[in-house]
């Protein structure tokens, strides 16, 4: 009767652990992303390079061209948390312009201070030479001439 019980014990526990452990899906993922974009809305000092690099995706930017966008920042200086107030005022594709063109942390500060945008159009030039993409950049970075980069 022992034998039988601890039988059933190790059977549940097996199955337990079976369920527990197995691989996030698809629905479990987008889950957990939007809880964490919930959570950095509120908290925004608490937003790292992956939530940059997600709000960047989310806002437009190919893959690719977000890791770029992050890794520039990191490299710079640019942190998470003037990157996130940044991405909430002006949006993935004037983030990315104006990170890769090589705006200190301390000129994207400014501007988020005194509300203002910087001139993307001569930043695109900047940003093109460093490597981003421009044209998965929306046209209303590409300012009013119309120019394409």
């Amino acid at each position: 009767m022992i034998l039988f019980m601890m039988s059933c014990v190790a059977l549940t526990a097996s199955v337990a652990a079976v369920r527990a452990s197995r691989p996030a899906t698809v629905a479990t993922r987008r889950r957990a992303d939007a809880r964490r974009a919930r959570f950095v809305e509120a908290n925004p000092t608490h937003a790292n390079s992956t939530d940059i690099v997600a709000g960047l995706v989310r806002g437009g930017l190919a893959p690719r061209q977000a890791r770029l966008v992050a890794d520039h920042a990191r490299a710079t200086g640019v942190q998470p948390f003037t990157m996130w107030l940044w991405l909430e005022r002006f949006g993935a594709d004037s983030l990315g312009v104006a990170v890769v063109a090589d705006l200190t942390q301390a000129q994207l500060l400014a501007h988020l201070g005194a509300g203002t945008s910087p001139d993307l159009r001569d930043l695109r030039l900047f940003a093109s030479l460093n490597g981003l993409d421009l044209d998965g950049v929306s046209a209303v970075t590409r300012g009013s001439s119309g120019l394409a980069a």
